[in-house]
């Protein structure tokens, strides 16, 4: 028996792919073009810039300090699984001029093509929290 996507899966899949290539190439026009204008970021409680962002522009001053502190043309996905609006990203980031690399497995929602809902959960907030917050101050 041959697996037929739906379109719903398929539309997300190329979306979040797309924002991954973005991100790796820290095109931030890119960005902007995926994100719905009312998409909601929910950042771990334990970072810095933790909470629920809500709105493009609120999102964007997260993502500001994940763009700053990551390299992100070393952001690898491992897997990317797609039902429908929903997606699981497995991705792996390094931190700026560092060695210390962090697994994050992000939920992702998309609707009418663009990324309403963005829900990352690193594996280990405590290998990169110390060097975050000397960044940051």
């Amino acid at each position: 028996m041959v697996h037929v996507e739906s379109p719903t899966t398929t539309t997300t899949r190329a979306v979040v792919s797309a924002a991954y290539a973005a991100a790796s190439n820290s095109d931030m026009a890119a960005i902007l073009e995926i994100l719905d204008p009312d998409v909601v970021l929910h950042e771990p409680a334990s970072l810095p810039n933790a909470g629920v962002h809500r709105g493009l522009q609120n999102v964007l001053r997260a993502l500001a300090y994940v763009f700053e502190d990551f390299d992100m043309s070393r952001l690898t996905v491992d897997e990317l699984i797609v039902d429908g609006e929903r997606a699981v990203g497995l991705v792996n980031l390094t931190l700026r001029g560092r060695e210390i690399q962090s697994s994050v497995a992000e939920v992702w929602r998309v609707r009418g093509g663009r990324v309403v809902e963005i829900r990352p959960y690193y594996f280990d907030t405590a290998a990169i929290l110390g060097p975050i917050i000397w960044s940051w101050r």
